[in-house]
C-alpha cells in the first residue's frame, strides 16, 4: 500500500478481537497504521487515495501459532500416525541426520508458506539451527525462535551451552546479517526429561542474563509423567538407547511440573502442551506466571484423548 498513501479496506465483517464486531465494516490505514475503523456509512466521507474492496471477506488480525517446529515440516508423509511417543522420537532422530542444510531451509519455508496461507503472521518456533528467524523475516512475519536444545547428561553441559552462547551472540550482534526487529529469539531446553539438571539451571541462567524468553515442552505424556516420578519406563529405554543416561540422576518423584518449580526455573518460562497436571500443579503454574501453548493438533497426531 506504501508509506504516506491513505487506503481503505472495505469487509463485510470487521472482527477488531478488543471489540464487538462491525458489519459492513471498513478500516482506513496509512502504511501499516490504522488511522480509523467504524462502520461504512460512517467514514464514507474520510479522504483517501484507494479503496480496496474485501466484499464477501471477513477482516481480522493475523492468527498466532505459539508453537512450531518448522525444521520438521519436510517430515510429513515420512511418519507413520499410531506410533508411541518414544517410537515416534526415534524416527524423528533418523530422519534428522540424513538431512542436509539446504532440505532443512526448504522445509521451513514450505511451513511458513502453508502459515501465511491460513492466515498466520506470528510464530512461535522451535529452532535447533536458528536459521528460522532470519527467513521469517525474507517472508514478512513476525515472531520468536526459540533455540532448542537436548542433553540429559550433565557431561554435555559445558559443549550444548558453548554452542548455545555462539548461535545468541552471533543473532543478537547488532552487525549481523540476520538482526531483524520483526521477530526476536529464545532459549528453549527440550523438556525435564531429555535435560540435565546442571544445563536447565545454566540454560536458564543465560535466558534471564540476556533477557530472553524460555519456552519448554512439559508434562506432554504420560511417558514423561511416569519418568519423572519414579525414573522408570519408556523415556528411560530412549535415554539409554540414545548413549545420554546419567547414572547420577535420581527421580524426584513428583509431578514435571513440581520438578522445574522445585529447580527455580519455572517462573514466566512458557509451557508447551501441559496435557497432564494436578491441581496443585495449575496453582504452581499461576503462581510462577507461567503461559500454556496447548497443542490440540499434535494431540490428535498421536491420538490422545484427554478427558
Amino acid at each position: 500500500m506504501g508509506k504516506g498513501r491513505i487506503v481503505k479496506i472495505e469487509a463485510d465483517w470487521i472482527l477488531p478481537i478488543t471489540s464487538p464486531p462491525i458489519k459492513d465494516g471498513v478500516m482506513i490505514v496509512n502504511g501499516n497504521v490504522i488511522k480509523a475503523m467504524g462502520i461504512k456509512r460512517e467514514l464514507s466521507s474520510f479522504p483517501c487515495d484507494g479503496t480496496i474492496d474485501c466484499s464477501g471477506r471477513i477482516l481480522l488480525p493475523g492468527f498466532i501459532n505459539a508453537h512450531t517446529h518448522l525444521e520438521l515440516t519436510g517430515f510429513r508423509g515420512r511418519i507413520k500416525k499410531g506410533l508411541s511417543f518414544t517410537d515416534w522420537a526415534r524416527e524423528v532422530v533418523s530422519i534428522r541426520r540424513g538431512l542436509n542444510g539446504n532440505e532443512i531451509t526448504s522445509a521451513i519455508k514450505d511451513g511458513l508458506d502453508e502459515l501465511i496461507s491460513s492466515g498466520v503472521t506470528t510464530v512461535g518456533d522451535f529452532s535447533q539451527t536458528g536459521i528460522t528467524r532470519d527467513i521469517l523475516n525474507e517472508k514478512g512475519l513476525k515472531g520468536t525462535v526459540f533455540l532448542e536444545f537436548a542433553g540429559f547428561n550433565p557431561e554435555l553441559k559445558d559443549e550444548i551451552i558453548r554452542q548455545l552462547k555462539e548461535k545468541v551472540d552471533k543473532i543478537l550482534n547488532p552487525k549481523s546479517k540476520i538482526e531483524n526487529r520483526k521477530s526476536k529469539i529464545g532459549i528453549a531446553p527440550h523438556a525435564p526429561y531429555s535435560v540435565s539438571i546442571e544445563l536447565l539451571k545454566e540454560s536458564h541462567g543465560l535466558a534471564k542474563g540476556k533477557i530472553l524468553p524460555m519456552a519448554m515442552h512439559i508434562a506432554e505424556m504420560p511417558e514423561e509423567i511416569e519418568f519423572i516420578k519414579s525414573g522408570s519406563g519408556a523415556i528411560r529405554d530412549l535415554l539409554i538407547e540414545f548413549s545420554v543416561w546419567n547414572d547420577e540422576w535420581k527421580a524426584p518423584n513428583t509431578t514435571p511440573v513440581k520438578y522445574l518449580h522445585t529447580l527455580g526455573i519455572l517462573k514466566g518460562t512458557t509451557g508447551i502442551h501441559l496435557n497432564i497436571v494436578t491441581e496443585d500443579d495449575i496453582r504452581i503454574l499461576k503462581e510462577n506466571d507461567v503461559s500454556v501453548v496447548y497443542c490440540p493438533g499434535s494431540n490428535k497426531w498421536f491420538g490422545r484423548n484427554w478427558k
